[in-house]
């Protein structure tokens, strides 16, 4: 049949991580990890330390597999839903100007700036005449608070 198992489990292998990292974005990890237990099978075969048939290098290759899916399992879930919380700040964010007028939650005050319509919006009320600063900026809504 094949002359060399270990060979093609080594090229498999490297292969399995290529697309575990460059298509699917380290998203799944199961063929980042059948691709190091293939290598590590391919390696032990290369060096005769298991023999060189198909039942030993398939049979070795899943149980490397499951080992390192209980092993590594949580913890790279874990870093992969770490989410950074960061708001983008623009040349908006505390820009000052005077109300013009009453603003609250559901207020309709408008304010135009840099070309734009923007709908005010603040989590609490602000009277008229009042100092205000970008607090928020979401589409089409600008959150305020008193200076």
């Amino acid at each position: 049949m094949v002359e060399n198992p270990d060979q093609i489990f080594i090229i498999v292998g490297i292969i399995l991580i290529i697309i575990e990292v460059a298509l699917l974005g380290e998203s799944a990890f199961i063929f980042l990890f059948t691709g190091i237990s293939m290598i590590f099978s391919g390696v032990l075969m290369g060096f005769n330390f298991i023999e060189t048939n198909w039942l030993w290098a398939f049979s070795l290759t899943t149980a490397f597999t499951v080992l390192l899916l209980l092993i590594f399992w949580k913890p790279l879930k874990k870093i992969q839903n770490k989410v950074e919380k960061s708001e983008d700040k623009t040349d908006f964010y505390n820009k000052e100007f005077i109300l013009e007028e009453y603003v609250d939650m559901q207020s309709e005050s408008k304010y135009h700036y840099s070309g734009i319509q923007w709908n005010l919006k603040s989590f609490h009320p602000i009277e008229k005449g009042t100092l205000v600063k970008i607090d928020k900026i979401e589409v089409g809504i600008i959150w305020i608070k008193e200076k």
